[in-house]
This record gives C-alpha cells, sequence and structure tokens, in this order.
C-alpha cells in the first residue's frame, strides 16, 4: 500500500470574519515593523487598509508595499526582496491575490538569504533554501489561486514560468475570510473561481491523489459547482461567496497534496509569454485537455 505525504499549513483562519483573528496573530510574533504586501488597487478601493488600520491603531510600525503587478516577473520578485532585506521587517503579511501573496512568501524567506531570486529558481536556481525566514500571514482577497496553503511562489520569465519552491514558504498563519471578495469584479470572480475548480479536477485525476486529496478536491468541486456563476452574476451574494472561499481553500490543500496536471504545464507558457491571466488560461484550455 502506498504513503501519501500530506501537508498543510500550520495555522488556518476560515470562515466570514475571519480577519477578527489577524490581532492576536499578529501580537503572537511581537514584531516591531510589518511589511504588507499588496496590489495597488486593493489599496485604492481602501480594502487594505481593513488589514492595517487595526495594526496601526495598536502602535505597530506598518509599512505598505504596491509594486505587485498580474503574472509577476522575476524583476519584481528581485526588488521586493531586496526592499524587504533593507527595511529590516520582522513580520510579512501578504494581502490580495495568488500574484500579491506569492510575492510575499518569497521576500519572507528569501530575506535571510544571500543571492538573487533567480539563484533559488526551481529549475535553473543553483542555490537551497536553508533558513525558515521571516514569518508571514497570508490572507486572500480572491478566490482561486490557493496560494495561502502551499509552499510555491510563481515567477514570469521571458516566455514561460518558473517556480521558487520549498515548504519554508509556507505561510505560518492563513486567513481566509469571504468578506475579501465581495468586492472583486464578476471577470476577476470568474477567472479565479475557474482556476480553483481546475486545482480540484486535475487533484482529483493526479497519479499523486490520495483518499485525503480526493476528498478535498470532491468537496471543492461541489462548492465551486454550485456557487460560482451565482458569485459572478452578484457579488453580493454572502452564500456564494462563502462557498467559493471555502471551495478555493481546499482546491489548494487538495492540489498542493496531489499535484496539478496537463491544464496548468499548458497555461504557464500562455502567461509567461502573452500575459493572459492564468485563470482565463485555464479556462481555454481545460475543456480540450479533459477531453484529450
Amino acid at each position: 500500500m502506498s504513503v501519501s505525504r500530506i501537508v498543510f499549513t500550520s495555522l488556518n483562519y476560515v470562515g466570514w470574519g475571519a480577519l477578527d483573528n489577524l490581532l492576536p496573530e499578529v501580537e503572537r510574533f511581537s514584531p516591531k515593523k510589518i511589511l504588507v504586501v499588496t496590489d495597488p488597487a486593493l489599496e485604492k478601493i481602501g480594502l487594505v487598509q481593513r488589514v492595517t488600520n487595526p495594526l496601526v491603531e495598536r502602535g505597530y510600525d506598518v509599512e505598505i508595499y504596491t509594486d505587485v503587478v498580474p503574472e509577476p516577473p522575476l524583476e519584481t520578485g528581485e526588488k521586493l526582496v531586496s526592499f524587504t532585506r533593507e527595511g529590516k521587517f520582522d513580520l510579512i503579511i501578504g494581502v490580495g491575490g495568488g500574484s500579491a501573496m506569492d510575492l510575499a512568501k518569497l521576500a519572507a524567506v528569501l530575506a535571510v538569504h544571500e543571492g538573487k531570486v533567480g539563484d533559488y529558481l526551481n529549475l535553473t536556481g543553483t542555490r537551497n533554501i536553508e533558513k525558515k525566514g521571516l514569518p508571514k500571514i497570508l490572507i486572500p482577497t480572491t478566490s482561486g489561486t490557493g496560494s495561502e496553503v502551499t509552499n510555491i511562489s510563481v515567477l514570469s520569465l521571458d516566455t514561460t514560468k518558473d517556480v521558487v519552491t520549498h515548504d519554508y514558504l509556507l505561510a505560518d498563519v492563513a486567513i481566509v475570510d469571504p468578506q475579501l471578495t465581495v468586492s472583486v469584479p464578476p471577470r476577476v470572480t470568474a477567472a479565479t473561481g475557474i482556476d480553483a475548480l481546475t486545482h480540484a479536477v486535475e487533484a482529483y485525476v493526479s497519479v499523486n491523489a490520495s483518499p485525503t486529496s480526493d476528498g478535498l478536491a470532491l468537496q471543492a468541486i461541489r462548492l465551486i459547482a454550485r456557487s460560482l456563476r451565482k458569485a459572478v452574476e452578484n457579488g453580493t451574494d454572502k452564500q456564494a461567496r462563502i462557498d467559493m472561499s471555502n471551495g478555493s481553500y481546499l482546491a489548494g490543500l487538495a492540489f498542493f497534496n496531489a499535484g496539478v496536471a496537463g491544464v496548468h504545464a499548458l497555461a504557464y507558457p500562455l502567461g509567461g509569454q502573452f500575459h493572459i491571466p492564468h485563470g482565463e488560461s485555464n479556462a481555454v484550455l481545460r475543456s480540450y485537455v479533459m477531453g484529450y
């Protein structure tokens, strides 16, 4: 009988109002200087302030970093890691979609390492990750990437993508609050939702699937199938947003422990070369790959 390696993040808060647990968790790390990595659009609409304001009111020194773009190139990762090293931060909080959370994980770990980010890429890197790095809290504002529960940071290269991956990239705390997804536009809701659905489907049919990952994947499929269209059509549908957050979270756990397959393998070069949003690449390719 085969043995499956099952890995989860150490602490997760999931559900409507989960963000209320942020301040107690921050206090547990006793930070002096906090870096919040987020998307500039989230700062513009005031969403990131729901994270930072309670921290500032409690007296923490908080700096917001918004040089984050979709499908972030290697250069964006290099710039953030340098900024983190120079800033002497002792806690990293990633707020946003997969790009912001991937970059936050990268900065937290590589801030305590030498060399460039490119030295640690999975396919071409020559250095190994040896230190856990700074503590990190990840807070998704979309329902799709599952980055809050994985050990991967994805970066775009000239014509494809590569990753930095190590269990030290896993979040110390993940906070999944559906309230933070209510303002996500319909197109982004659809694209990220398809990404989550693809995670679940590919995890379920993976050669590395296990009874544990199958259970996670099947429940994710159920939740997403019944609620994705509702969330796209009415972003304020509370139950649909709850289902999508839970489905994305479960799908992330499923594919992290079972892997993904052909859809994601083909989507990476589309995103890397043509800068097509990852979820939209998956949507275009999924029916063809599954048919094959």
